[in-house]
């Protein structure tokens, strides 16, 4: 006790301070750290950080960041943006763009969502949470408040524009058992409402935008995209609808399609 009061009371360049203060600030991000995976673990039901770590897939990061932002821990911020593959798992993805979504804690990045890029990335160590320079962070956005999200939520309406007779036909000739109504596909696109809420605030889908709704279900895919109501409003025309498993999606009209599975 006399030795911390000790060290308080001296000057800056002091190593022994500097060590201190250092000491300090690890054991507060260790703290953190342990907090948010242990919050993880328990939301997820599972016993260890290894078996969450593995059980990510592509696409988790976003429900992975949004369940630490929900914890409100106020030295993390939670990011949306690009991330630069630095040491890929394969040459040819060396530099590689790819949308991501991560944390800060103390403006340091931590990474929660290492499962998530194991195809892609050369990770030094995958359960680990800290910055060893396998990616490069970019173009980061801010997450914004939920309440915004809501609000862009009632703004979506949903309408179905199938060419009915030109389906129809598809229908019978691929795939005879299949029939899904008007009322089924407004449903299967109704859940994608809030990620196509997120994504309009982070600019990253705009209007005209293409948007693929994948139901994972049944292995339903729709088409539609994004216009503006001539009340200000936001409506998502649904053009397509298929049920195939390995559905590929391809730029429409140039564009890229956004894949959302629900």
């Amino acid at each position: 006790m006399i030795k911390f009061k000790k060290i308080l009371h001296e000057q800056p360049q002091n190593n022994d301070y500097v060590y201190f203060q250092h000491t300090l600030k690890e054991n507060s991000l260790n703290n953190i750290v342990e907090d948010i995976k242990n919050q993880l673990l328990d939301s997820e039901g599972i016993d260890n950080w290894e078996e969450f770590v593995n059980n990510q897939k592509m696409g988790d990061c976003q429900g992975i960041v949004s369940d630490i932002k929900r914890m409100n821990i106020p030295e993390v911020k939670c990011f949306f943006g690009e991330l630069k593959i630095k040491d890929p798992k394969n040459e040819n993805d060396f530099n590689r763009k790819m949308t991501h979504h991560w944390v800060e804690i103390e403006g340091e990045p931590f990474e929660f969502c290492k499962g998530t890029l194991k195809d892609y990335v050369e990770w030094i160590d995958i359960y680990g949470v800290e910055d060893e320079g396998e990616i490069e962070y970019i173009n980061k956005i801010e997450f914004i408040k939920e309440e915004k999200i809501a609000d862009i939520e009632k703004e979506i309406e949903i309408n179905v524009a199938l060419d009915k007779s030109d389906h129809a036909k598809y229908r019978q000739a691929r795939d005879p058992e299949f029939f899904i109504s008007d009322d089924e596909i407004i449903e299967i696109v109704k859940k994608a409402i809030p990620r196509i809420a997120k994504l309009m605030v982070l600019d990253v889908i705009f209007m005209n935008s293409f948007v693929h709704v994948f139901n994972i279900v049944d292995n339903v895919n729709i088409i539609g995209y994004l216009k503006r109501t001539e009340h200000e409003k936001v409506k998502f025309v649904v053009v397509t609808v298929m049920k195939k498993e390995n559905f590929k999606v391809r730029p429409k009209n140039g564009k890229q399609i956004y894949t959302i599975k629900v």
